[in-house]
């Protein structure tokens, strides 16, 4: 159960850890659209190549409107491999993509 767990927290730190290399790169992937102007299933996805994974950060509103509770799920090779939850919030006056907590 140890093990599963430390696997799990050191693959969400490599994950965060390529977004945050890559989010200033010109190779990065495009920001998200706005979650809550999405109809029916809304769900952002953030698709890399970590070392010899692939891995995948999918990003779901559980409300609608310019802020609320998400979800943020960590897919490694297509299977999930964790769940966290978060929180979005939009820059009004900009309409600036959503920053999660």
């Amino acid at each position: 159960m140890k093990r599963k767990l430390l696997a799990l927290v050191l693959m969400v730190v490599i994950v965060l850890g390529a977004l945050y290399v890559f989010m200033g790169s010109e190779n990065a992937p495009p920001t998200a659209a706005r979650l809550d102007v999405c109809l029916g299933d809304c769900l952002s996805l953030y698709p890399y190549d970590v070392g010899n994974y692939e891995v995948v950060v999918e990003a779901r509103p559980l409300v609608s409107g310019d802020n609320g509770r998400a979800e943020i799920t960590v897919v490694v090779d297509g299977s999930p491999v964790g769940v966290l939850e978060s929180y979005f919030d939009y820059d009004l006056w900009t309409d600036e993509p959503a920053g999660y907590l």
